[in-house]
């Protein structure tokens, strides 16, 4: 549209602008020959009426009668009025032979007579700074000429009156040099200046004035729109630049959305896919190494229970065998049941890691997960905001040993006087469920590895309660994840597909 309009705007400015300006110096020549036409014309009329008006016997009469007879001047002079009415002459004079005027209507135009050897024909004269166009003819007398009679017409009325309604131009006399872009008339010893006016030339400026708004308006519009376009289609690049950093900081959730027709979002699905994809290659890398973890412990585990259980074993059963019955000496007494009871405690840390190091074997069947709830809920007193109903297919005693982990460390981090919540909502696909407690909440360095074996900030935790609710969940085919909020204590969120799951043996 910026080309065409300018295309036009410099089409019209050179090639039609000096086409148009070429016709109109024709059309100057040729209204200057009309008008050179015109008044050779209106001169050649001039003579034909003098001719004829000097032929008037009443003017010839009157004549004769003044010029030989003393005091006879109104009847020349009434011939010469009736002259000038009747044929709207500007000026009608006569004269004598000898240059005396006669009778003049009006009078006074002209104050000297005419040349007795002008040739016949109409001529310019100048008076009082005036053009006028003249012609002269004599009166003739038994062949004798006793007079001449001089008609004239001024040449501005001339051309006033006859060439507007035919030629729209502006005429005007001049003496010397004309303007260059006017036609010049010769009529010594004057000449005409010819000025058409240029309608062509300002319908043509206007319509490059036009154009000109039209071109800046358009590109500017153009500008704007073309900058909106722009700024519309390159938004999903910043977005999609903005999601490439966050995932090279290790955040594969980043999406970009794009419409799908264009290249951008095609760019953007295969974005989309990369992402999702290395958010699933970061997901098995870390459950591939909780498995290689899980893995380790469980060797640890068994080499520890070879090595360590039955020596714990014979120190705690010899310590009871002390104890019965109890000796007389209290601090014995005292040192002999600190011994059982650590004894009691390590064993029961190993029994903890071999259970931890078991794969989670998951016996399908199905069951009211609501009711278990609620009654693991009474267990640790705490409060049940569970459905009436939610039928679930899974393990039970597993999914009763992940609540009871999970609610004793809410129990323990609530205190005393604190409180433990359990809430359950069944979804489209899974079923989630909620253990918050008024706690302190979970401190950072928990946050970072929440699920890591042995890492525990209680005293005396073994730190395999939360990794082994974690096994569970995902031996069902769930997760288990501590949710970010702003509300003081700690949340921590179960989720467990509906969909029945084939029994799985994972590791813890």
């Amino acid at each position: 549209m910026l080309l065409g309009a300018a295309a036009l705007f410099f089409a019209l400015d050179y090639f039609v602008s000096d086409q148009f300006a070429r016709l109109r110096q024709t059309q100057i020549a040729r209204s200057a020959a009309e008008v050179r036409r015109f008044v050779d014309a209106e001169g050649e009329r001039l003579v034909s009426l003098a001719t004829l008006l000097a032929n008037d016997a009443d003017l010839n009469h009157s004549t004769f009668y003044h010029l030989f007879l003393a005091g006879e001047r109104e009847h020349p002079q009434a011939a010469v009025d009736r002259i000038g009415f009747a044929f709207d002459f500007d000026a009608v004079s006569l004269w004598a032979m000898n240059g005396r005027a006669i009778a003049a209507a009006p009078a006074a135009v002209f104050d000297s007579a005419p040349p007795h050897d002008l040739a016949p024909g109409s001529r310019i004269v100048e008076l009082h700074g005036r053009p006028w166009l003249v012609a002269d003819a004599p009166l003739v007398r038994e062949g004798n000429p006793i007079a001449i009679l001089r008609v004239a017409k001024s040449l501005e009325n001339v051309l006033a009156t006859g060439l507007p309604a035919l030629y729209p131009t502006a005429l005007r006399l001049v003496r010397g040099a004309t303007n260059a872009s006017a036609a010049r008339v010769e009529l010594p010893p004057f000449a005409i200046e010819l000025t058409l006016p240029d309608t062509v030339g300002e319908a043509l400026a206007e319509v490059k004035t036009v154009l000109a708004t039209i071109l800046v308006a358009s590109g500017l519009m153009l500008a704007l729109i073309l900058g909106a376009y722009l700024r519309w289609q390159l938004r999903p690049l910043a977005a999609l630049s903005a999601a490439a950093v966050a995932v090279g900081r290790g955040d594969f959730s980043q999406r970009v959305a794009a419409p799908a027709e264009t290249e951008i979002g095609q760019l953007a699905a295969a974005f989309n896919a990369m992402s999702a994809g290395l958010g699933k290659l970061r997901e098995m890398e870390r459950r591939l190494a909780h498995q290689e973890q899980l893995s380790a412990i469980g060797r640890i585990a068994a080499r520890v229970a070879h090595d360590i259980n039955n020596p714990l074993t014979v120190i705690a059963n010899t310590a009871r065998l002390a104890l019965k019955p109890p000796p007389a000496d209290a601090q014995l007494a005292e040192d002999l049941r600190r011994i059982v009871h650590h004894g009691e405690r390590c064993m029961r840390t190993l029994d903890l890691l071999l259970d931890y190091g078991r794969p989670v074997r998951v016996n399908s069947a199905p069951f009211e997960l609501a009711e278990l709830a609620r009654g693991t809920a009474r267990r640790w007193k705490a409060t049940a905001r569970v459905p009436a109903s939610i039928p679930f297919e899974g393990d039970s005693i597993l999914i009763e040993q992940m609540l009871d982990n999970l609610l004793a460390n809410a129990r323990e981090a609530a205190g005393p006087g604190g409180t433990v919540t359990l809430a359950a909502a069944a979804l489209a696909d899974e079923v989630q469920l909620l253990i918050a407690d008024s706690g302190p909440g979970f401190a950072p360095e928990v946050r970072a590895r929440p699920f890591e074996p042995f890492h525990t900030t209680k005293v005396g935790g073994t730190g395999l309660g939360m990794a082994s609710a974690l096994a569970i969940a995902r031996a069902h085919g769930g997760d288990l994840e501590i949710a970010n909020t702003e509300n003081p204590g700690g949340q921590v969120i179960v989720k467990l597909p509906l969909q029945p799951r084939p029994n799985v043996a994972a590791p813890r």
